[in-house]
Formats: structure tokens, C-alpha cells, sequence
């Protein structure tokens, strides 16, 4: 297994590991970083007052950098066996148990009614997904959307195709290495999807 490391807050400098899986590619430490300073800065983001859903977890690097800077509860969804064991041990070896719950689950059909009264009125969800199909990201975003509308929310989500959401109001994006971007949605209700122009947010670019 690869290692890792948290790079901010009070878990900083922590040693996590990386399942060798080749469906999860660890975000490298320069993207991390870029994107928890734009949460925090363009968007103040006080990671102590919102809820965070890791999606697409992996190692669970992303919703463990939020419980380092303070977010009080993290919900991981990891379908791949060794990946979802990989991230029950993070969580073990860095002591951070109460903070945050692990589902086995696929994200896309996992129906989380149940789960709301554990989340408060801000949500963040990071999503890193492992395919390629950007329809199932886009409507994963539009399920979130609605499923949390009456809650302050922010999506982030990494993609190589940024083309296919020029549909969609992006909020911010932020360039990785290669083709990669992570683009930041950010919505007070689900009407945000009808009501938001693209000249309001600025037009994507591929």
C-alpha cells in the first residue's frame, strides 16, 4: 500500500495509506491543497459548522483532511472492499472514529433519507469518482441538489471532461495536472439549477 499524508489541521502531518487498487487514484497533495484553500478563502468555509459527504471516498484522504480542519461529521461511501477496509483503518490508526461513518455502499443507488438528521444545515460533498461516465456525475449532482434543498450546499467534483458541464451552474473551478479540474457548485435550494445562468458563473472552459 501507498502512504499519504493530512496536510492541514490538527491531524497534520498524519500518515494515512492508500489501497493499491487501480480504481482509486489518490489526489495528489498540490490539488488538495488548492482545493480546501478555496473552500476556506473564496468560499469562506468553516469546516467546524458543515457536514461532509466523501462520495466517492477511496482512501478517504478528502473527508479526512475536513475532520482535520474541524468538521464535526464525515460520511464515506466506498463500494470496493479493499478500499472501504483501507478507510476503516485510517480512521482507526488517526483516532478519529466519532467523527465520521463508513458506508459499503454505491453512492449513486444508496437512498439516504435515513441518514439526514445526522447532517446539519451546511453540507459539503466531495466527489472523486473512478469512471468516466460524466452523466452519472451530473446526475448525481442534481440528486444532491434536490435531496438537500433546504440545506446550505457546496459540491465539488473532479472530472477530466469539464465540457460536459457547461449546462450546469459551476460556480468555481480550479485546474489540476493534466486535463483534470475540480469544478465547486455551490447552492441555497434546488431551483438554483433552473434559476442560475452560465453568464452569471462564467462559462467552462475544456
Amino acid at each position: 500500500m501507498h502512504k499519504g499524508r493530512v496536510i492541514s489541521g490538527f491531524l497534520k502531518h498524519r500518515t494515512i495509506i492508500f489501497p493499491n487498487i487501480p480504481t482509486t487514484r489518490p489526489t495528489t497533495d498540490a490539488i488538495k491543497e488548492a482545493l480546501f484553500n478555496c473552500l476556506r478563502h473564496r468560499f469562506n468555509l468553516n469546516f467546524e459548522e458543515w457536514s461532509v459527504i466523501d462520495a466517492f471516498a477511496g482512501s478517504g484522504a478528502l473527508g479526512i483532511e475536513a475532520i482535520s480542519l474541524g468538521t464535526p461529521f464525515v460520511l464515506f461511501f466506498e463500494q470496493n472492499p479493499i478500499a472501504y477496509s483501507t478507510i476503516c483503518k485510517n480512521i482507526t490508526n488517526l483516532g478519529i472514529g466519532k467523527h465520521s461513518a463508513v458506508l459499503r455502499a454505491d453512492v449513486t443507488k444508496y437512498r439516504m433519507n435515513n441518514l439526514l438528521h445526522k447532517f446539519s444545515n451546511k453540507i459539503l460533498i466531495i466527489m472523486d469518482p473512478p469512471y468516466k461516465e460524466t452523466h452519472i456525475l451530473k446526475n448525481l449532482i442534481k440528486k444532491f441538489a434536490t435531496m438537500f434543498h433546504k440545506h446550505k450546499l457546496i459540491i465539488t467534483a473532479e472530472t477530466d471532461n469539464v465540457s460536459a458541464f457547461t449546462d450546469m451552474p459551476c460556480t468555481h473551478v480550479i485546474s489540476g495536472s493534466g486535463s483534470k479540474k475540480i469544478l465547486i457548485f455551490q447552492f441555497t435550494n434546488s431551483s438554483d439549477f433552473e434559476l442560475k445562468k452560465l453568464e452569471e458563473t462564467g462559462k467552462l472552459e475544456a
